[in-house]
């Protein structure tokens, strides 16, 4: 599957279960095999904003690489979880937190509910100084490899790099950042700070049930691309509708974070997947865009229309013609100049017939989702 990298925090109380983890991964392989290969394994943590102050950051920092104590095997990225913590998420509960930690903590800098401004500004002086080695934490340590940021918005950011002397490498938003907040995107882009995306599931795939035919379209991106994949390679591909997101955030540059509990979806969304996927198309990119769009906002697509104008000089009759070839009537008796519009799919052909049903001609729709398509009924030209 070829899994690099794990994402995980300090406060998520698991960075030495990883670490056993990873031995216990590598153990099983032959040592002179591994010396062939990049046996380097990416852990990404962060600094919970309970830890926010120059020293307090220090202390997470010391933890996370302690606890992930594996030199040679894993290398390190920490972030700053959040800038601050907010009184307007639930359940984040700055006093009660602030509470509940070590004395040796408490005692190490103020508390940073305190002061929100700020602590997260000397969080990062922290991570520079450790990251440029001016801070040391012990030995044997994992090499840290970057720092970066996590759910920052704009001016959050802004503030960070006016009084940096890194810029961060890179910062963790959710999906609906990088739909919705293209200012944020952008002054990333310029500045080179990686984005990695989290919550694709949560945040795009579970909200579906609200917008049954975008969902679709994104099933029909799903299905043109399996099919492109077995004409173009002869491989048997079916992919599924979280694959064809995953490939649109990595085609962008955006690295993701794909969370699951089954082994089987952890096959299914790895980067050799992934990687192994045909590109989307630029208007296949532009499809997933406005799907995105639609299933976060609520509001779903709208089905093809189909706007049927007779100017055939004579009256017809209108047929929709199914995947078997069987014709079933959709309106009788339009006349000459008469107007007639329907919902309908792409790809779905209409048959329109003379009134003796002696000559006929057939259209295929080809507007998509949230599109209307005007059709002439023109001369019927095929005789029966």
């Amino acid at each position: 599957m070829n899994y690099r990298m794990i994402d995980t925090a300090h406060a998520s109380h698991n960075e030495n279960i990883i670490f056993q983890g990873v031995q216990q991964g590598f153990s099983s392989y032959d040592p002179t095999a591994l010396q062939k290969h990049n046996n380097t394994v990416h852990v990404i943590t962060k600094v919970w904003y309970t830890h926010l102050g120059y020293e307090r950051t220090k202390i997470s920092v010391k933890e996370s690489l302690e606890q992930l104590n594996s030199p040679s095997i894993i290398s390190v990225h920490l972030l700053i979880h959040w800038p601050k913590c907010r009184d307007d998420i639930q359940w984040m509960d700055c006093e009660a937190e602030e509470n509940l930690l070590p004395q040796s903590v408490k005692d190490a800098g103020p508390p940073p509910h305190l002061d929100k401004e700020h602590a997260y500004l000397e969080s990062w002086r922290a991570l520079e100084d450790i990251y440029m080695g001016k801070v040391k934490l012990g030995t044997d340590l994992p090499l840290i490899a970057s720092i970066g940021v996590s759910n920052f918005d704009l001016p959050e950011l802004k503030e960070l790099i006016v009084n940096s002397r890194i810029t961060p490498h890179m910062m963790q938003g959710n999906s609906w950042s990088y739909v919705f907040d293209p200012d944020l995107i952008y002054f990333m882009y310029q500045r080179k700070i990686h984005f990695q995306v989290y919550s694709v599931m949560n945040g795009i795939y579970e909200r579906t049930g609200e917008t049954p035919l975008a969902f679709r379209a994104l099933g029909d991106i799903a299905r043109a691309l399996s099919a492109f994949a077995k004409s173009e390679y002869g491989e048997d591909a079916r992919y599924s509708e979280v694959q064809v997101l995953l490939k649109w955030f990595t085609q962008n540059k955006v690295s993701v974070i794909p969370r699951t509990r089954s082994l089987d979806h952890l096959e299914e969304n790895s980067p050799e997947s992934i990687g192994s996927m045909p590109n989307l198309t630029a208007e296949e990119e532009e499809q997933v865009s406005a799907i995105v769009r639609a299933i976060f906002e609520g509001h779903d697509f709208d089905q093809p229309r189909a706007t049927f104008v007779n100017s055939a000089s004579e009256k017809v009759h209108l047929f929709w013609k199914d995947h078997d070839g069987k014709e079933h009537p959709v309106k009788t008796d339009l006349e000459d100049g008469d107007v007639f519009e329907t919902d309908t799919h792409t790809g779905h052909i209409f048959v329109a017939y003379d009134d003796s049903q002696l000559k006929r001609k057939e259209f295929q729709v080809t507007a998509g989702y949230n599109q209307m398509e005007k059709i002439h009924i023109n001369e019927l030209l095929e005789e029966l």
